[in-house]
């Protein structure tokens, strides 16, 4: 604040409890009353200062604090009004603590889980804040923290589900879906379905006769050939 804005706002304060204290002798007869008033009084001056309603030339407000020099960047903080003027709080890419950044979102900056790190209609996709409320096409690795909420990793692209995405096993796959054939597919279970191998199947499930059994063995399944109790000979 410029040395003008000083002296303005000491007017204002000299002038906010004369105006107080006159008006509180005509109107209040109780002590008790004016003693509340007066404490309520100097307390709105107190808060004030503590938000840095003033800093000295050449200094800047920094997380309600007055410091040396004109930008808060790389300073620590909690929420946007830590910072100066055109600058935001966000997590620097590769950062995991907030800090100051220059403009006036948290765009192209930096999030470690969700889009509450980002600024208003961002969202975090793959540790990125991107304009918007979808991460749908965008590039990832981990399946529940690189996409946004209700979205899905399939084969390092976010997605609205996985369903008919290629897939090694289960985890490649969306919520109740399931790895059959190297293809997620809906459902919980392979049951029924043929199968060359138990890997073929679900989790819990063996390859037994050329279909998907629940169980972790073939034993007292039919066969005709040994090929068929596959999963007891560990093949």
């Amino acid at each position: 604040m410029t040395l003008k804005g000083v002296e303005d706002y000491r007017k204002f304060k000299n002038s906010f409890l004369k105006k107080a204290m006159a008006g509180l002798v005509s109107c209040f007869s109780s002590s008790t009353n004016i003693a509340f008033l007066v404490m309520t009084a100097f307390s709105f001056i107190t808060v004030a200062e503590d938000r840095c309603f003033y800093c000295n030339i050449g200094q800047v407000c920094c997380k309600n604090k007055c410091v040396d020099g004109s930008s808060c960047v790389g300073y620590p903080c909690f929420e946007d009004q830590d910072c100066s003027s055109d600058e935001s709080c966000c997590f620097p890419f590769g950062k995991y603590s907030k800090q100051c950044v220059s403009g006036s979102s948290c765009l192209g900056q930096g999030c470690i889980l969700t889009s509450a790190d980002c600024s208003f209609n961002q969202t975090c996709c793959n540790s990125k804040c991107v304009q918007g409320k979808s991460c749908i096409g965008k590039y990832c690795v981990t399946k529940y923290t690189d996409c946004a909420p209700g979205e899905w990793c399939c084969n390092r692209e976010c997605r609205s589900s996985c369903l008919g995405q290629s897939c090694i096993g289960d985890y490649d796959c969306s919520f109740n879906q399931t790895c059959y054939e190297y293809q997620c597919v809906q459902g919980k279970n392979c049951l029924g379905k043929h199968c060359s191998s138990d890997y073929r199947c679900a989790h819990g499930e063996s390859c037994c006769n050329s279909k998907c059994k629940r169980g972790f063995s073939c034993i007292g399944e039919s066969c005709s050939t040994n090929h068929d109790c596959r999963a007891i000979e560990g093949e």
